[in-house]
Protein backbone atom coordinates (compact mmCIF):
# COMPACT_ATOMS: atom_id res chain seq x y z
CA UNK A 1 0.00 0.00 0.00
CA UNK A 2 2.88 2.34 0.79
CA UNK A 3 4.43 1.72 -2.62
CA UNK A 4 1.20 2.62 -4.40
CA UNK A 5 0.88 5.73 -2.25
CA UNK A 6 4.45 6.74 -3.16
CA UNK A 7 3.68 6.23 -6.84
CA UNK A 8 0.58 8.41 -6.66
CA UNK A 9 2.48 11.16 -4.83
CA UNK A 10 5.22 11.41 -7.47
CA UNK A 11 2.57 11.44 -10.22
CA UNK A 12 0.47 14.14 -8.54
CA UNK A 13 1.42 17.03 -10.91
CA UNK A 14 0.71 14.81 -13.93
CA UNK A 15 -2.56 13.35 -12.62
CA UNK A 16 -3.51 16.80 -11.36
CA UNK A 17 -4.16 17.80 -14.98
CA UNK A 18 -6.87 15.17 -15.43
CA UNK A 19 -10.49 15.84 -14.60
CA UNK A 20 -12.70 13.28 -12.91
CA UNK A 21 -14.47 10.77 -15.16
CA UNK A 22 -17.68 11.57 -13.27
CA UNK A 23 -19.31 14.96 -12.93
CA UNK A 24 -20.49 15.89 -9.43
CA UNK A 25 -20.62 19.72 -9.36
CA UNK A 26 -18.25 20.30 -6.42
CA UNK A 27 -15.80 17.47 -7.10
CA UNK A 28 -15.48 17.94 -10.85
CA UNK A 29 -14.64 21.63 -10.47
CA UNK A 30 -12.13 21.51 -7.62
CA UNK A 31 -10.74 17.98 -7.26
CA UNK A 32 -8.61 16.39 -9.95
CA UNK A 33 -8.00 12.71 -10.51
CA UNK A 34 -4.63 12.98 -8.75
CA UNK A 35 -6.17 14.38 -5.56
CA UNK A 36 -9.08 11.93 -5.65
CA UNK A 37 -6.73 8.93 -5.80
CA UNK A 38 -4.65 10.26 -2.90
CA UNK A 39 -7.53 11.10 -0.56
CA UNK A 40 -8.27 7.49 0.59
CA UNK A 41 -4.61 6.95 1.47
CA UNK A 42 -4.43 10.26 3.35
CA UNK A 43 -7.57 9.44 5.35
CA UNK A 44 -6.36 5.93 6.25
CA UNK A 45 -2.87 7.09 7.24
CA UNK A 46 -4.20 10.02 9.28
CA UNK A 47 -6.54 7.73 11.20
CA UNK A 48 -3.52 5.62 12.07
CA UNK A 49 -1.63 8.71 13.30
CA UNK A 50 -4.42 10.27 15.37
CA UNK A 51 -2.87 11.24 18.72
CA UNK A 52 -4.05 9.25 21.73
CA UNK A 53 -3.76 12.36 23.93
CA UNK A 54 -6.11 14.34 21.71
CA UNK A 55 -5.65 17.45 19.59
CA UNK A 56 -3.19 18.95 22.07
CA UNK A 57 -0.63 16.36 20.93
CA UNK A 58 -0.65 17.75 17.38
CA UNK A 59 2.14 20.26 16.91
CA UNK A 60 1.84 22.17 13.62
CA UNK A 61 5.34 23.61 13.79
CA UNK A 62 6.77 20.10 13.57
CA UNK A 63 5.17 19.85 10.14
CA UNK A 64 7.40 22.66 8.96
CA UNK A 65 4.70 25.18 9.78
CA UNK A 66 2.43 23.92 6.98
CA UNK A 67 -0.56 23.25 9.23
CA UNK A 68 -0.11 26.61 10.94
CA UNK A 69 0.12 28.31 7.54
CA UNK A 70 -3.11 26.61 6.42
CA UNK A 71 -4.91 27.75 9.58
CA UNK A 72 -3.73 31.35 9.13
CA UNK A 73 -4.74 31.30 5.46
CA UNK A 74 -8.20 30.01 6.33
CA UNK A 75 -8.65 32.63 9.05
CA UNK A 76 -7.46 35.50 6.87
CA UNK A 77 -9.69 34.38 4.00
CA UNK A 78 -12.69 34.10 6.32
CA UNK A 79 -12.31 37.52 7.96
CA UNK A 80 -10.93 39.23 4.87
CA UNK A 81 -12.53 38.65 1.51
CA UNK A 82 -14.59 35.61 2.54
CA UNK A 83 -14.34 32.02 1.35
CA UNK A 84 -16.28 32.55 -1.86
CA UNK A 85 -14.12 31.51 -4.80
CA UNK A 86 -11.24 30.63 -2.49
CA UNK A 87 -11.92 26.90 -2.30
CA UNK A 88 -9.35 25.71 -4.93
CA UNK A 89 -6.45 27.59 -3.32
CA UNK A 90 -7.44 26.75 0.24
CA UNK A 91 -7.88 23.11 -0.73
CA UNK A 92 -4.18 22.87 -1.57
CA UNK A 93 -3.18 24.83 1.53
CA UNK A 94 -5.02 22.27 3.66
CA UNK A 95 -3.92 19.28 1.59
CA UNK A 96 -0.21 20.11 1.97
CA UNK A 97 0.11 19.50 5.76
CA UNK A 98 -2.22 16.50 5.53
CA UNK A 99 -0.07 14.98 2.80
CA UNK A 100 3.16 15.61 4.73
CA UNK A 101 1.74 14.11 7.92
CA UNK A 102 0.26 11.05 6.20
CA UNK A 103 3.50 10.43 4.27
CA UNK A 104 5.56 9.99 7.44
CA UNK A 105 6.61 6.36 7.53
CA UNK A 106 4.48 5.58 4.46
CA UNK A 107 6.27 7.33 1.60
CA UNK A 108 8.95 4.94 0.33
CA UNK A 109 11.75 7.33 -0.56
CA UNK A 110 13.96 4.86 -2.42
CA UNK A 111 11.27 3.30 -4.61
CA UNK A 112 9.25 6.51 -4.87
CA UNK A 113 12.14 8.65 -6.07
CA UNK A 114 13.35 5.87 -8.39
CA UNK A 115 9.88 5.75 -9.94
CA UNK A 116 9.82 9.55 -10.16
CA UNK A 117 13.18 9.60 -11.94
CA UNK A 118 11.99 6.89 -14.33
CA UNK A 119 8.77 8.74 -15.15
CA UNK A 120 10.72 11.96 -15.72
CA UNK A 121 13.04 10.15 -18.14
CA UNK A 122 10.11 8.56 -19.98
CA UNK A 123 8.27 11.88 -20.27
CA UNK A 124 11.50 13.54 -21.48
CA UNK A 125 12.22 10.80 -24.01
CA UNK A 126 8.68 11.06 -25.37
CA UNK A 127 9.08 14.82 -25.73
CA UNK A 128 12.28 14.31 -27.73
CA UNK A 129 10.43 11.81 -29.96
CA UNK A 130 7.60 14.31 -30.39
CA UNK A 131 10.09 16.94 -31.52
CA UNK A 132 11.87 14.61 -33.97
CA UNK A 133 8.59 13.53 -35.54
CA UNK A 134 7.55 17.17 -35.86
CA UNK A 135 10.83 18.17 -37.46
CA UNK A 136 11.20 15.29 -39.90
CA UNK A 137 7.65 14.11 -40.58
CA UNK A 138 5.55 17.16 -39.65
CA UNK A 139 3.47 14.85 -37.45
CA UNK A 140 2.05 15.85 -34.05
CA UNK A 141 2.21 12.86 -31.76
CA UNK A 142 -0.70 12.84 -29.25
CA UNK A 143 -0.37 14.38 -25.80
CA UNK A 144 -3.14 12.24 -24.35
CA UNK A 145 -5.74 15.04 -24.19
CA UNK A 146 -7.76 14.54 -27.34
CA UNK A 147 -10.90 15.79 -25.60
CA UNK A 148 -11.22 18.92 -23.48
CA UNK A 149 -13.40 17.01 -21.04
CA UNK A 150 -10.30 15.27 -19.67
CA UNK A 151 -8.60 18.55 -18.77
CA UNK A 152 -8.94 19.64 -15.15
CA UNK A 153 -10.45 23.08 -14.61
CA UNK A 154 -7.94 25.74 -13.67
CA UNK A 155 -4.90 24.38 -15.51
CA UNK A 156 -3.06 26.63 -17.91
CA UNK A 157 -3.26 25.12 -21.38
CA UNK A 158 -0.69 25.69 -24.14
CA UNK A 159 -0.95 22.29 -25.80
CA UNK A 160 1.42 20.75 -28.32
CA UNK A 161 -1.50 20.23 -30.70
CA UNK A 162 -2.41 23.93 -30.49
CA UNK A 163 1.00 25.62 -30.45
CA UNK A 164 3.44 23.16 -32.03
CA UNK A 165 5.67 23.43 -28.93
CA UNK A 166 6.34 19.95 -27.47
CA UNK A 167 4.94 19.36 -23.99
CA UNK A 168 5.17 15.53 -23.69
CA UNK A 169 2.04 14.41 -21.80
CA UNK A 170 1.59 17.75 -20.06
CA UNK A 171 -0.66 20.65 -20.93
CA UNK A 172 2.02 23.34 -21.15
CA UNK A 173 5.79 23.59 -21.60
CA UNK A 174 6.13 25.08 -18.11
CA UNK A 175 4.03 22.25 -16.67
CA UNK A 176 6.44 19.68 -18.10
CA UNK A 177 9.57 21.59 -17.10
CA UNK A 178 8.45 22.17 -13.53
CA UNK A 179 7.60 18.49 -13.13
CA UNK A 180 10.97 17.12 -14.27
CA UNK A 181 13.19 19.81 -12.68
CA UNK A 182 13.18 18.22 -9.19
CA UNK A 183 14.16 14.95 -10.90
CA UNK A 184 17.13 16.77 -12.46
CA UNK A 185 18.11 18.06 -9.01
CA UNK A 186 17.74 14.56 -7.58
CA UNK A 187 19.80 12.88 -10.30
CA UNK A 188 22.64 15.39 -10.18
CA UNK A 189 22.81 16.43 -6.53
CA UNK A 190 21.56 13.55 -4.39
CA UNK A 191 24.43 12.43 -2.15
CA UNK A 192 27.41 11.44 -4.32
CA UNK A 193 25.49 9.57 -7.02
CA UNK A 194 25.22 12.54 -9.35
CA UNK A 195 28.67 12.02 -10.84
CA UNK A 196 27.93 8.54 -12.15
CA UNK A 197 27.40 7.92 -15.85
CA UNK A 198 23.70 7.06 -15.56
CA UNK A 199 22.86 10.16 -13.53
CA UNK A 200 24.89 12.40 -15.83
CA UNK A 201 23.32 11.05 -19.04
CA UNK A 202 19.84 11.08 -17.53
CA UNK A 203 20.33 14.69 -16.46
CA UNK A 204 21.42 15.58 -19.98
CA UNK A 205 18.32 13.97 -21.47
CA UNK A 206 16.00 15.87 -19.13
CA UNK A 207 17.86 19.13 -19.82
CA UNK A 208 17.63 18.63 -23.59
CA UNK A 209 13.89 17.98 -23.27
CA UNK A 210 13.46 21.16 -21.21
CA UNK A 211 15.38 23.10 -23.84
CA UNK A 212 13.17 21.76 -26.64
CA UNK A 213 10.07 23.14 -24.90
CA UNK A 214 11.54 26.67 -25.01
CA UNK A 215 10.23 27.14 -21.47
CA UNK A 216 12.11 30.16 -20.15
CA UNK A 217 11.62 29.29 -16.50
CA UNK A 218 12.61 25.67 -17.15
CA UNK A 219 15.77 26.62 -19.06
CA UNK A 220 16.92 29.12 -16.43
CA UNK A 221 16.35 26.81 -13.47
CA UNK A 222 17.96 23.85 -15.27
CA UNK A 223 21.07 25.91 -16.00
CA UNK A 224 21.24 26.99 -12.36
CA UNK A 225 21.12 23.32 -11.30
CA UNK A 226 23.95 22.46 -13.69
CA UNK A 227 25.95 25.42 -12.40
CA UNK A 228 25.69 24.07 -8.83
CA UNK A 229 26.56 20.58 -10.12
CA UNK A 230 29.76 21.87 -11.78
CA UNK A 231 30.79 24.27 -9.02
CA UNK A 232 30.61 21.76 -6.16
CA UNK A 233 33.65 19.67 -7.30
CA UNK A 234 35.62 22.88 -7.82
CA UNK A 235 34.72 24.05 -4.31
CA UNK A 236 35.63 20.65 -2.88
CA UNK A 237 38.99 20.71 -4.69
CA UNK A 238 39.76 24.17 -3.29
CA UNK A 239 38.91 23.02 0.23
CA UNK A 240 40.52 19.55 0.02
CA UNK A 241 42.97 19.50 -2.93
CA UNK A 242 44.85 16.38 -1.85
CA UNK A 243 41.76 14.29 -1.14
CA UNK A 244 40.03 15.51 -4.33
CA UNK A 245 43.03 14.59 -6.47
CA UNK A 246 43.31 11.19 -4.80
CA UNK A 247 39.60 10.43 -5.33
CA UNK A 248 39.75 11.48 -8.97
CA UNK A 249 42.89 9.49 -9.78
CA UNK A 250 41.46 6.43 -8.03
CA UNK A 251 38.18 6.61 -9.97
CA UNK A 252 39.56 4.46 -12.82
CA UNK A 253 40.75 5.07 -16.35
CA UNK A 254 37.28 4.91 -18.01
CA UNK A 255 35.83 7.58 -15.74
CA UNK A 256 38.91 9.80 -16.04
CA UNK A 257 38.76 9.48 -19.83
CA UNK A 258 35.04 10.25 -19.99
CA UNK A 259 35.49 13.22 -17.68
CA UNK A 260 38.24 14.63 -19.88
CA UNK A 261 36.19 14.08 -23.04
CA UNK A 262 33.10 15.69 -21.49
CA UNK A 263 35.19 18.65 -20.35
CA UNK A 264 36.67 19.17 -23.82
CA UNK A 265 33.28 18.85 -25.55
CA UNK A 266 31.59 21.11 -23.00
CA UNK A 267 34.16 23.90 -23.15
CA UNK A 268 34.25 23.68 -26.99
CA UNK A 269 30.47 23.96 -27.33
CA UNK A 270 30.27 26.80 -24.82
CA UNK A 271 33.04 28.67 -26.65
CA UNK A 272 31.37 28.18 -30.04
CA UNK A 273 27.96 29.25 -28.74
CA UNK A 274 29.50 32.37 -27.23
CA UNK A 275 31.42 33.21 -30.41
CA UNK A 276 28.60 32.72 -32.94
CA UNK A 277 25.96 34.36 -30.73
CA UNK A 278 23.84 31.25 -30.17
CA UNK A 279 23.98 31.65 -26.40
CA UNK A 280 22.95 35.27 -26.72
CA UNK A 281 19.95 34.36 -28.89
CA UNK A 282 18.74 31.30 -26.97
CA UNK A 283 19.84 31.63 -23.34
CA UNK A 284 20.11 35.32 -22.49
CA UNK A 285 16.49 36.15 -23.47
CA UNK A 286 15.28 33.46 -21.08
CA UNK A 287 17.36 34.91 -18.24
CA UNK A 288 16.13 38.44 -19.01
CA UNK A 289 12.51 37.30 -19.10
CA UNK A 290 12.67 35.26 -15.93
CA UNK A 291 15.00 37.31 -13.75
CA UNK A 292 13.74 40.78 -14.72
CA UNK A 293 13.53 42.81 -11.51
CA UNK A 294 10.96 45.18 -13.01
CA UNK A 295 8.65 42.27 -13.79
CA UNK A 296 9.06 40.92 -10.26
CA UNK A 297 8.39 44.29 -8.60
CA UNK A 298 5.46 45.13 -10.89
CA UNK A 299 3.07 42.71 -9.20
CA UNK A 300 4.07 43.78 -5.67
CA UNK A 301 3.73 47.47 -6.56
CA UNK A 302 0.25 46.94 -8.00
CA UNK A 303 -0.79 44.78 -5.04
CA UNK A 304 0.49 47.31 -2.49
CA UNK A 305 -1.37 50.13 -4.26
CA UNK A 306 -4.65 48.20 -4.25
CA UNK A 307 -4.30 47.12 -0.63
CA UNK A 308 -3.42 50.55 0.74
CA UNK A 309 -6.10 52.41 -1.24
CA UNK A 310 -8.81 49.94 -0.23
CA UNK A 311 -7.71 49.58 3.41
CA UNK A 312 -7.04 45.85 2.89
CA UNK A 313 -3.37 45.83 3.81
CA UNK A 314 -3.63 43.34 6.67
CA UNK A 315 -6.18 40.83 5.32
CA UNK A 316 -6.04 41.38 1.56
CA UNK A 317 -8.91 41.43 -0.93
CA UNK A 318 -9.62 37.70 -0.68
CA UNK A 319 -9.10 34.93 -3.22
CA UNK A 320 -12.68 35.21 -4.43
CA UNK A 321 -12.33 38.91 -5.28
CA UNK A 322 -8.99 38.62 -7.06
CA UNK A 323 -10.38 38.48 -10.61
CA UNK A 324 -12.68 41.44 -10.01
CA UNK A 325 -9.84 43.52 -8.56
CA UNK A 326 -7.55 42.73 -11.50
CA UNK A 327 -10.33 43.58 -13.97
CA UNK A 328 -10.87 46.92 -12.25
CA UNK A 329 -7.20 47.81 -12.71
CA UNK A 330 -7.62 47.89 -16.48
CA UNK A 331 -4.17 46.76 -17.56
CA UNK A 332 -3.52 43.67 -15.46
CA UNK A 333 -0.04 43.67 -13.87
CA UNK A 334 2.25 40.68 -14.09
CA UNK A 335 1.57 38.78 -10.88
CA UNK A 336 3.83 36.10 -9.51
CA UNK A 337 2.72 33.51 -6.99
CA UNK A 338 4.13 35.63 -4.15
CA UNK A 339 2.55 38.92 -5.29
CA UNK A 340 -0.78 37.22 -6.02
CA UNK A 341 -0.79 35.75 -2.53
CA UNK A 342 0.10 39.16 -1.07
CA UNK A 343 -2.83 40.76 -2.90
CA UNK A 344 -5.22 37.99 -1.88
CA UNK A 345 -4.45 37.55 1.84
CA UNK A 346 -2.61 40.73 2.72
CA UNK A 347 0.33 41.26 5.00
CA UNK A 348 -0.67 38.64 7.59
CA UNK A 349 -1.12 35.78 5.15
CA UNK A 350 1.96 36.75 3.13
CA UNK A 351 4.10 36.91 6.27
CA UNK A 352 2.96 33.40 7.16
CA UNK A 353 3.96 32.27 3.65
CA UNK A 354 7.42 33.83 4.00
CA UNK A 355 7.92 32.11 7.35
CA UNK A 356 6.76 28.84 5.80
CA UNK A 357 9.42 28.96 3.08
CA UNK A 358 12.08 30.19 5.52
CA UNK A 359 11.27 27.31 7.85
CA UNK A 360 11.57 24.88 4.95
CA UNK A 361 15.01 26.26 4.14
CA UNK A 362 16.16 25.87 7.75
CA UNK A 363 14.97 22.27 7.73
CA UNK A 364 17.17 21.27 4.79
CA UNK A 365 20.21 19.07 5.33
CA UNK A 366 21.86 18.38 2.00
CA UNK A 367 22.35 19.57 -1.56
CA UNK A 368 19.04 18.30 -2.91
CA UNK A 369 16.92 19.95 -0.23
CA UNK A 370 18.81 23.25 -0.25
CA UNK A 371 18.80 23.64 -4.02
CA UNK A 372 15.18 22.58 -4.45
CA UNK A 373 14.03 24.96 -1.70
CA UNK A 374 15.98 27.88 -3.14
CA UNK A 375 14.56 27.15 -6.59
CA UNK A 376 11.07 27.00 -5.08
CA UNK A 377 11.54 30.40 -3.44
CA UNK A 378 12.84 31.80 -6.74
CA UNK A 379 9.90 30.22 -8.55
CA UNK A 380 7.40 31.89 -6.23
CA UNK A 381 9.07 35.29 -6.74
CA UNK A 382 9.34 35.26 -10.53
CA UNK A 383 6.40 33.29 -11.90
CA UNK A 384 3.00 31.71 -11.30
CA UNK A 385 3.30 27.90 -11.42
CA UNK A 386 0.87 26.52 -14.01
CA UNK A 387 -0.72 24.25 -11.40
CA UNK A 388 -0.93 24.42 -7.62
CA UNK A 389 0.08 20.72 -7.49
CA UNK A 390 3.50 21.87 -8.73
CA UNK A 391 4.10 23.96 -5.60
CA UNK A 392 2.74 21.22 -3.33
CA UNK A 393 4.92 18.62 -5.05
CA UNK A 394 8.13 20.67 -4.80
CA UNK A 395 7.44 21.55 -1.17
CA UNK A 396 6.72 17.93 -0.30
CA UNK A 397 9.96 16.69 -1.89
CA UNK A 398 12.09 19.33 -0.16
CA UNK A 399 10.36 18.74 3.19
CA UNK A 400 9.96 14.95 3.27
CA UNK A 401 12.68 13.64 0.96
CA UNK A 402 15.36 16.24 1.59
CA UNK A 403 15.50 15.51 5.32
CA UNK A 404 17.02 12.05 4.84
CA UNK A 405 19.83 12.87 2.43
CA UNK A 406 23.50 13.20 3.31
CA UNK A 407 24.12 16.45 5.22
CA UNK A 408 25.90 19.08 3.17
CA UNK A 409 28.65 19.56 5.76
CA UNK A 410 29.32 15.81 5.67
CA UNK A 411 29.47 15.86 1.86
CA UNK A 412 31.93 18.78 1.87
CA UNK A 413 33.79 17.37 4.91
CA UNK A 414 33.33 20.58 6.89
CA UNK A 415 33.37 20.37 10.68
CA UNK A 416 31.46 23.06 12.54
Amino acid sequence: MGYLFSLLVVLLPFLGQIALPIGPPLLSQHISLGVLLLLPFIVVYLCDKWPVKGLSALRPVRLGGTALFAIILLAVSLFGGGLGGAFPSLLWAVLLPLLILSARGNFRVSSGMSAYGLFSLLFSAYLVVQTLYLWHYDVLLPDGFRSGSYIFAGTEIARFADTGVPTSLFLSPDGFSLYVLPALVFLLLWDRGGYRIFSFVSGLLITVAIGLTSSSIGIVLALLVWAVYLLLPIAYFIMHPVDASYRFLRSGAPRITLTAIAFVIGTTLISLYLIDGTAKELILPSFREVLSLSAVSEGFSAALKVLTEGDHLLLGVGFGELDAVLAALGSAPRLTLASELFLSVGLIGFSAFVLLLFGLLLRCRGKFGYVLTLLLILLCLITRPPMLPTFVFWFFLAHSVGKIEMPFRHYMRVDY
